[in-house]
């Protein structure tokens, strides 16, 4: 009798031990992930109030962000660009319907004080938890910080955001968030106005071209065959040729000062038989509203007259995907006004 309860003692605690490690287990693997629920976390964090630092043991996330849209941003003191972006959070965070949440990443380089300091001196507005690794772990796989995690009032992971970026182009997705429509760059959208200089020294204008009636395929690169083969540039002086009444081919180039110079696109194109209009997208002004989480590029539009992205190819599309796209811009409705 002793040793059928020792066995059955045994069982009961391997049941008990094994549930516990399925739940760890389910716990240590809960991501974050864009189109699902924010991933919960209560940790200590801090708050400053009439100047002064005030500590909480415990803040839950959850409770912070109910019912309202919500940035996540993750940075540290010493990082410069964190430091660039909090001017802008702070736009965002005046809001009613906004709030900022921050979760700063403890190290070596990052004490507790250093952090209450630098927060009290600057009075900011939101709440901060001091992380040393738990929260990190939900939501950052890699790459450096900032980084920000834009929630909509359900709770659903929307956005993710990495680097720096100016209040007025994350005004935008803020909007569209709230609003529960598709983001900008996302098909459904409104392609943002714009104006560039032509490789020939003249202007395109987006407006111009939506008095003529047309659709727009746009393509953002970089020179580089890998980014636009000799036959990716076939197929764009095929559509370009085909249609050329009734869309405009335009390759954005993408040019910046820590990236590609307009010389080098230049060259690039230099010895290349371009049916299209080349135009340069400077510092990144318009591929900065419309990247929305490309990875690389090129990244190619189909917008309809009314300025609607129909379509949206992040690899390079064959002939018969854009005619496709562009097919479904022709026949577009003029959208109902809200």
């Amino acid at each position: 009798m002793k040793y059928r309860t020792t066995a059955l003692l045994a069982i009961v605690l391997a049941l008990i031990v094994g549930f516990n490690v399925s739940v760890v287990a389910e716990n240590a693997a809960k991501k974050a992930v864009v189109g699902e629920k924010y991933v919960d976390f209560t940790d200590r964090a801090i708050t400053i109030e009439n100047g002064e630092v005030v500590e909480h043991e415990a803040m839950n996330f959850g409770e912070l962000i109910k019912g309202k849209t919500a940035i996540l941003k993750f940075g540290a003191v010493w990082c410069g660009w964190c430091k660039k972006l909090a001017p802008e959070l702070v736009k965002a965070n005046e809001d009613e319907d906004v709030v900022v949440i921050e979760v700063d990443l403890l190290s070596e380089r990052e004490s507790e004080q250093t952090v209450k300091d630098y927060n009290k001196k600057q009075n900011t507005p939101w709440p901060i938890f001091l992380d040393k690794g738990k929260i990190k772990a939900k939501y950052l796989e890699s790459g450096g910080i900032p980084q920000s995690f834009i929630f909509d009032s359900d709770g659903i992971l929307r956005y993710h955001m990495s680097g720096y970026k100016k209040y007025e182009d994350m005004k935008p997705i803020l909007e569209a968030i709230k609003n529960g429509e598709p983001l900008p760059g996302k098909e459904g959208s409104t392609f943002p106005d714009f104006k560039m200089e032509k490789m020939d020294g003249k202007e395109l204008d987006s407006a111009k071209l939506r008095k003529m009636h047309k659709s727009l395929v746009i393509v953002f690169g970089v020179p580089q065959e890998k980014a636009i083969s000799d036959e990716f540039i076939g197929v764009l002086n095929k559509v370009a040729k085909s249609h050329r009444r009734k869309a405009e081919v335009i390759y954005a180039a993408l040019v910046h000062p820590r990236g590609a110079k307009k010389e080098q696109h230049e060259e690039f194109f230099k010895d290349k038989d371009v049916k299209f209009t080349i135009a340069y997208d400077e510092e990144y002004s318009l591929w900065g509203k419309v990247s929305n989480g490309a990875k690389s590029v090129p990244v190619v539009f189909i917008v309809n007259k009314y300025g609607i992205i129909e379509k949206r190819f992040d690899t390079g599309p064959t002939y018969d995907d854009i005619e496709k796209g562009l097919k479904k811009a022709f026949s577009a409705k003029k959208p109902k006004k809200k």
